[in-house]
């Protein structure tokens, strides 16, 4: 029908910022000054990459070359009101991905407990 507005869903409840990626010529230095000013944790290391926090909060350090952000990571209350197809993700979420040119966006629901390699090994 010709003249037929289509009505905008209201964007998610956005609950925070909750990751970001950064890419660095030196990511272990910058790991090294995020911990000290953040008193974040390494997670886990890689040749490749350094994540620091959680699956409730994260900085992911990729190694390369200008520094820059890579990734933007929102969670929401409820993915549906966006209407895009999501994937489950290691995170325990359901999530889609959008580039924004320089750098892409991640909106994430949490609707499970996030994988093995999210969680904190227990001390003692």
């Amino acid at each position: 029908m010709k003249g037929r507005r289509t009505r905008r869903r209201p964007p998610p409840k956005l609950l925070g910022i909750h990751g970001v990626v950064l890419r660095s010529a030196d990511p272990t230095a910058l790991a090294r000054r995020w911990t000290e000013l953040t008193g974040m944790e390494p997670l886990r290391r890689s040749r490749r990459e350094i994540v620091l926090g959680g699956p409730e909060l994260f900085v992911i350090l990729r190694k390369g070359g200008a520094d820059a952000v890579e990734e933007l990571h929102l969670a929401v209350k409820e993915i549906a009101a966006t209407r895009r197809r999501t994937r489950p993700d290691p995170l325990g979420g359901d999530s889609w991905e959008k580039s924004l040119g320089a750098f892409s966006l991640i909106v994430r629901e949490f609707r499970r407990p996030p994988s093995l390699r999210w969680r904190r090994k227990r001390r003692g």
